[in-house]
Protein backbone atom coordinates (compact mmCIF):
# COMPACT_ATOMS: atom_id res chain seq x y z
CA UNK A 1 0.00 0.00 0.00
CA UNK A 2 1.40 3.59 -1.26
CA UNK A 3 0.39 6.92 0.15
CA UNK A 4 -0.07 9.81 -2.38
CA UNK A 5 2.47 12.58 -0.76
CA UNK A 6 -0.19 15.30 -1.55
CA UNK A 7 -3.00 13.32 0.00
CA UNK A 8 -6.49 14.63 -0.96
CA UNK A 9 -8.51 14.61 2.26
CA UNK A 10 -12.17 15.01 2.49
CA UNK A 11 -13.31 17.94 4.70
CA UNK A 12 -14.30 15.90 7.94
CA UNK A 13 -10.88 13.90 7.66
CA UNK A 14 -8.41 17.24 7.56
CA UNK A 15 -7.27 16.76 11.29
CA UNK A 16 -7.38 12.86 11.67
CA UNK A 17 -5.26 12.19 8.37
CA UNK A 18 -2.77 10.16 10.76
CA UNK A 19 -5.14 8.39 12.09
CA UNK A 20 -7.26 7.05 9.41
CA UNK A 21 -4.42 6.15 7.35
CA UNK A 22 -3.20 3.98 10.57
CA UNK A 23 -6.75 2.47 10.65
CA UNK A 24 -6.85 1.55 6.95
CA UNK A 25 -3.07 0.04 7.49
CA UNK A 26 -4.17 -1.65 10.27
CA UNK A 27 -7.14 -3.40 9.00
CA UNK A 28 -9.45 -1.43 11.53
CA UNK A 29 -12.85 -1.69 9.75
CA UNK A 30 -14.14 1.61 9.12
CA UNK A 31 -17.53 1.34 7.27
CA UNK A 32 -18.00 4.78 5.61
CA UNK A 33 -14.37 5.43 4.44
CA UNK A 34 -13.67 5.21 1.01
CA UNK A 35 -10.12 4.86 -0.80
CA UNK A 36 -9.59 6.97 -3.97
CA UNK A 37 -6.50 5.18 -5.90
CA UNK A 38 -4.58 4.84 -8.84
CA UNK A 39 -7.05 2.18 -11.27
CA UNK A 40 -6.70 -1.09 -11.46
CA UNK A 41 -6.69 -1.14 -14.94
CA UNK A 42 -5.71 1.56 -18.12
CA UNK A 43 -9.22 2.44 -18.86
CA UNK A 44 -10.28 4.16 -15.62
CA UNK A 45 -9.47 7.62 -14.65
CA UNK A 46 -9.53 6.66 -10.34
CA UNK A 47 -11.12 3.50 -8.51
CA UNK A 48 -13.30 3.91 -5.65
CA UNK A 49 -12.83 1.21 -2.82
CA UNK A 50 -14.80 0.57 0.49
CA UNK A 51 -11.87 0.60 3.28
CA UNK A 52 -14.43 -2.74 4.03
CA UNK A 53 -13.36 -4.25 1.14
CA UNK A 54 -9.88 -4.09 3.02
CA UNK A 55 -10.88 -6.29 5.21
CA UNK A 56 -10.55 -8.95 3.17
CA UNK A 57 -7.53 -11.51 3.24
CA UNK A 58 -7.11 -12.05 -0.61
CA UNK A 59 -7.82 -8.23 -1.55
CA UNK A 60 -4.46 -7.20 -3.61
CA UNK A 61 -3.26 -3.86 -0.78
CA UNK A 62 0.55 -3.99 -1.54
CA UNK A 63 -0.30 -2.44 -5.39
CA UNK A 64 -3.11 0.31 -3.90
CA UNK A 65 -1.52 3.34 -4.41
CA UNK A 66 -4.35 5.73 -2.38
CA UNK A 67 -4.49 9.72 -3.69
CA UNK A 68 -7.61 10.40 -1.46
CA UNK A 69 -9.96 9.65 1.43
CA UNK A 70 -13.17 10.37 1.56
CA UNK A 71 -16.15 9.65 4.00
CA UNK A 72 -19.62 8.58 2.18
CA UNK A 73 -20.02 7.51 -1.09
CA UNK A 74 -21.27 10.62 -2.77
CA UNK A 75 -18.73 12.94 -0.99
CA UNK A 76 -16.29 10.20 -2.74
CA UNK A 77 -17.46 10.34 -5.80
CA UNK A 78 -17.48 15.02 -5.75
CA UNK A 79 -13.58 14.11 -4.12
CA UNK A 80 -12.90 11.93 -7.86
CA UNK A 81 -14.13 14.66 -10.06
CA UNK A 82 -12.50 17.47 -7.99
CA UNK A 83 -9.42 15.48 -8.20
CA UNK A 84 -9.68 14.56 -12.13
CA UNK A 85 -10.79 18.78 -12.40
CA UNK A 86 -8.33 19.61 -10.43
CA UNK A 87 -5.30 17.60 -12.64
CA UNK A 88 -7.14 18.62 -15.86
CA UNK A 89 -6.44 22.18 -14.64
CA UNK A 90 -2.92 21.96 -13.87
CA UNK A 91 -2.09 19.49 -17.09
CA UNK A 92 -4.51 20.14 -19.65
CA UNK A 93 -4.74 16.47 -19.53
CA UNK A 94 -6.80 13.41 -18.03
CA UNK A 95 -3.82 11.36 -17.59
CA UNK A 96 -4.13 10.86 -13.58
CA UNK A 97 -1.77 8.29 -12.89
CA UNK A 98 1.37 10.14 -14.90
CA UNK A 99 0.58 12.83 -12.45
CA UNK A 100 0.60 11.57 -10.03
CA UNK A 101 3.57 9.36 -10.52
CA UNK A 102 5.46 12.17 -11.67
CA UNK A 103 4.32 14.26 -8.81
CA UNK A 104 5.38 11.65 -5.97
CA UNK A 105 8.62 11.20 -8.02
CA UNK A 106 9.32 14.51 -7.47
CA UNK A 107 8.53 14.88 -4.01
CA UNK A 108 10.50 11.64 -3.29
CA UNK A 109 13.62 13.22 -5.24
CA UNK A 110 13.18 16.25 -3.09
CA UNK A 111 13.30 14.42 0.21
CA UNK A 112 16.53 12.70 -1.04
CA UNK A 113 18.54 15.84 -1.54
Amino acid sequence: MHWYSNLYLGERLKNQEAKVKSRVERNVPQPSLYLLTLPSNEENLLDIIPATDLLQKAYPKKELFIIGLEKGYDAALEMSAAIVNDIYHKTGTFEVRKFVLKQQTRKNTEMET
